[in-house]
């Protein structure tokens, strides 16, 4: 657990465990990643709550003024992460340099804290990933790869010049071996590479957590370290000095990259819809049950918010009754849809670019089911049934989700459901979220705890009357 002045973080809280696990008379506290984490990481939660937690027990008189919401990441059904730079360090895509911009901005944990921070509790949590297909996923991963070199070249470079500054005898020395010789850019960029991949694969250790996962990672990243230099000692006698880098080099990209991408199609299970819509009614459920039993929020008084593909999961759980009726719960239990730059209606994702990208690998290539998992489609069908009221947010340059998102706002009043739509003047669909927690006039997350409030007096008001 972590904890500040103004918010305590459960981490790493299995949604699919039993809720009431350690809450019979023991310290709350020890609820971490040790006692609820699941083998699969993509169905844990971290909770945010006011103030500090100290104890809570089974049956205890539950906390009636701090409501919760449960926010659902984006990042087109297959990336992301409920702390976003985590997804960029793991065998996923190891991005170092996107990794790095994430955990700047801390995007995702900034919703939690910023909505703690305004007296809301707030669950950020994971759902399981699709997966693209290969020739995609080796796109990706070169993208990944050049980015991480981007900044390995960054830091290396700089301190390159400065030691060959100190030493010119040696720089000059260096300056003509490489003027000398016309592989010398080639075999630069190579030793690049190679050290990039290094690092690379060495950040993907701490993500290893099962013990034979994490052996056997170091043992290939070990392996490969060896042959290459093997290589680069047996073949002495026949190549130069710079050829025979060129060849070690070459074999740590190649047989790392391997290596990651093997251990990647052994260790990930994709999803495909609807795992993904179920997850988040999983959650749902839990966050429930878990608000009744810890007595750290009201789950009487539940939001779901979500960011683009993250809008999508929460407005077709929340729209689509049956996600709900698999569970002891129904949509009647959510106070309120929150979505930021959501994805309201598939087919407008059928382009050739990106079907491709984000359509058929979470969704498949029949257009029925792209009709059936859109909430602009689903929204007309709901009869004789109470839908929760909407607050859509888009970013003001938002390419084709913003006219999109003024249609679902159309259709949703079309329909009888109360909904508010505000448009983040200044923002595209990536910075929007950069808004919860900033000191602006009127920051996303007051934006959100109007809504959130203005719901719930209205409830208590219905209450007393």
């Amino acid at each position: 657990m972590e904890g500040t002045e103004h918010y305590s973080v459960l981490r790493d809280l299995d949604y699919y465990s039993d809720p009431t696990h350690g809450l019979a008379t023991d310290d709350i506290t020890v609820q971490d990643s040790n006692k609820l984490q699941r083998e699969n990481t993509k169905h844990t939660l971290d909770l945010y709550v006011p103030g500090e937690i100290r104890k809570a027990y089974r049956g205890v008189k539950r906390c009636h003024r701090t409501p919760v919401v449960i926010f659902v990441h984006g990042g087109g059904w297959r990336r992301g992460d409920k702390r976003a730079w985590r997804h960029y360090l793991t065998v996923n895509d190891t991005n170092l340099l996107v990794a790095l911009l994430l955990r700047f901005f801390n995007l995702h944990c900034n919703v939690g804290q910023a909505l703690a921070r305004q007296g809301i509790a707030c669950a950020v949590i994971n759902y399981p990933l699709s997966q693209p297909s290969f020739p995609l996923l080796l796109l990706e991963r070169c993208t990944s790869m050049i980015c991480s070199s981007i900044l390995v070249a960054a830091i290396v470079f700089p301190l390159w010049l400065m030691i060959h500054t100190l030493n010119n005898v040696t720089a000059n020395v260096e300056v003509a071996f490489y003027a000398a010789n016309q592989y010398s850019h080639i075999t630069g960029v190579l030793m690049l590479l190679a050290l990039t991949q290094i690092i690379r694969y060495m950040t993907v250790l701490p993500s290893s957590k099962y013990s034979l996962q994490h052996t056997a990672h170091t043992f290939v990243g070990t392996l490969i370290l060896v042959i290459a230099g093997v290589l680069f000692i047996t073949t002495m006698d026949r190549f130069s000095f710079e050829h025979r880098i060129m060849i070690s080099s070459s074999v740590i990209v190649m047989s790392s990259e391997m290596a990651s991408l093997c251990q990647y199609y052994s260790t990930h299970s994709p999803a495909q819809h609807p795992q993904q819509a179920e997850a988040v009614a999983s959650a749902i459920t839990w966050i429930k049950n878990y608000g009744e039993a810890s007595g750290l929020y009201n789950p009487d008084w539940l939001f779901v918010m979500g960011h683009s593909a993250g809008g999508h999961l929460v407005s077709l759980v929340t729209i689509d009754s049956h996600y709900l009726c698999d569970t002891e719960y129904a949509h009647a239990d959510i106070k309120g849809v929150i979505t930021i730059s959501g994805v309201y209606n598939l087919e407008n994702l059928a382009t050739r670019f990106l079907k491709t990208l984000y359509l058929v690998p979470t969704f498949g290539n029949n257009p029925q089911t792209w009709k059936q998992a859109s909430p602009q489609r689903m929204v007309t069908s709901v009869k004789n049934r109470t839908v929760p009221p909407f607050l859509v947010i888009s970013a003001e340059k938002d390419l084709h989700l913003r006219p999109e998102a003024e249609t679902f706002v159309a259709t949703l009043d079309k329909c009888g459901i109360e909904c508010d739509y505000v448009m983040i003047p200044g923002t595209n669909h990536f910075s929007v979220m950069c808004q919860f927690g900033k000191q602006n006039i009127l920051s996303l997350d007051e934006i959100v705890q109007r809504f959130i409030y203005k719901i719930i007096t209205a409830d208590i008001s219905e209450q007393n009357s």
